[in-house]
């Protein structure tokens, strides 16, 4: 779950540090999440896992 509302606010525009302030986390958390994302979604970078997440209706 926190890994898609990672996701959504990185679709929204938003660093890991402007996503660790509205979810109430660390940037490193934030981070962590993404890199989660990133692997289940086999993907390199946070630009390809918004891409993909859209495309799979995740996001």
């Amino acid at each position: 779950m926190r890994e898609i509302e990672c996701l959504g606010w990185a679709a929204a525009g938003k660093s890991s540090f402007e996503t660790a302030a509205i979810l109430r986390i660390s940037a490193h958390t934030v981070n962590g999440y993404m890199k989660s994302a990133m692997r289940k979604m086999d993907v390199v970078n946070r630009m390809q896992a918004v891409a993909k997440a859209c495309r799979l209706g995740v996001i």
